[in-house]
């Protein structure tokens, strides 16, 4: 991951995090007619993303892009 943090940091580039809740990937999944992992499963692999990108933050300019909308149930 450092190589790929120093290639982007050379290039003038930027990281996209696109991310959204647990809940609303889920529902996404399901709409695909994909398996569903459980809603815990699924929250931990996004915080541990979310965990990732502020490391990397440090290093690099990361762009957050989020699904979060207030009108839609957690």
């Amino acid at each position: 991951m450092a190589t790929l943090v120093r290639r982007v940091v050379s290039r003038n580039g930027i990281f996209v995090h696109v991310t959204a809740p647990a809940t609303v990937i889920r529902r996404r999944l399901a709409a695909r007619g994909e398996q569903l992992p459980a809603p815990d499963e699924i929250a931990l692999v996004c915080h541990r993303y979310d965990e990732l990108f502020r490391a990397v933050r440090t290093m690099a300019d990361v762009l957050l892009i989020t699904s979060d909308h207030p009108d839609e149930d957690a």
